[in-house]
């Protein structure tokens, strides 16, 4: 089993690693090129953006070639899907593949500007995360058929907010501003996954092609970039994944 994972701040890459199996980073093999796998069952694990599909998780689909049997995906979420599974169902039927099974998995909402990561964390056990990704695991191991998705209203709001998302990723870099007391260690260019953070003077400086994901604050060792309108100062990463492996992922330098 292969599965293809696109990962922020560890929920994806935690899920990925549950299921099992090979696994495979989405920004490195778009670096690199390799866009053609075959293998009995292949899974694409991603998060929500916006209520759709992250746009470098589209391109993965329309680029790459699969051939299995058992074609599924797991698309991680914090407070509301909207049509992210309808989307991914979309996507995956306009370049020929056959979905066997999707399922959303509700976990923290990173989207700092609104939501309260501390609030987020405390409702984990009201989200029943780890229940729902137990049950997911052993869907996927058991081969299962199912197609979890909304109507067409959700279908339509999903192709709506991801034109949305898209257009709005132009303006992304703006909203970043990185406090005193940077150590530049360099560990935020390291974990963007479309290599939009570059080192100047000793500081990190954002490029205009960020896709929003919050790797870089998230993920800053002493808390130093700071997001406009953010609810709280609190960050967060997945305790089950650590940077070196979310560098691992997303490092294109």
């Amino acid at each position: 089993m292969k599965i293809f994972y696109y990962t922020a701040t560890g929920n994806c890459l935690d899920v990925a690693k549950r299921i099992g199996g090979e696994l495979y980073s989405i920004p490195q093999l778009l670096k690199e090129n390799k866009l053609e796998f075959e293998d009995e069952a292949i899974g694409i694990i991603c998060p929500t953006y916006m209520w759709s599909i992250p746009r470098i998780v589209v391109e993965f689909l329309e680029k790459a070639k699969f051939k299995t049997n058992y074609f599924f995906a797991v698309v991680t979420y914090g407070n509301i899907d909207g049509g992210a599974t309808n989307h991914f169902v979309k996507i995956a039927k306009k370049n020929n593949l056959d979905v066997k099974y999707i399922k959303s998995l509700l976990t923290v909402d990173t989207a700092l500007p609104l939501f309260d990561i501390e609030k987020q964390v405390s409702k984990l056990d009201k989200k029943k995360t780890e229940e729902n990704l137990q049950q997911i695991v052993e869907d996927i191991h058991n081969r299962k058929t199912e197609l979890n998705i909304g109507n067409s209203i959700k279908a339509t709001f999903s192709d709506m907010s991801y034109k949305m998302q898209v257009s709005m990723e132009k303006n992304k870099y703006k909203q970043f501003k990185v406090e005193d007391h940077c150590i530049g260690c360099k560990t935020c260019s390291k974990v963007c996954p479309v290599n939009n953070i570059t080192m100047e003077n000793n500081r990190p400086k954002y490029d205009t092609h960020c896709i929003g994901c919050f790797s870089c604050t998230n993920n800053c060792p002493v808390n130093a970039i700071r997001v406009k309108h953010e609810r709280s100062k609190a960050r967060y990463r997945n305790k089950n994944v650590s940077v070196k492996e979310i560098i691992d992922s997303n490092n294109q330098n």
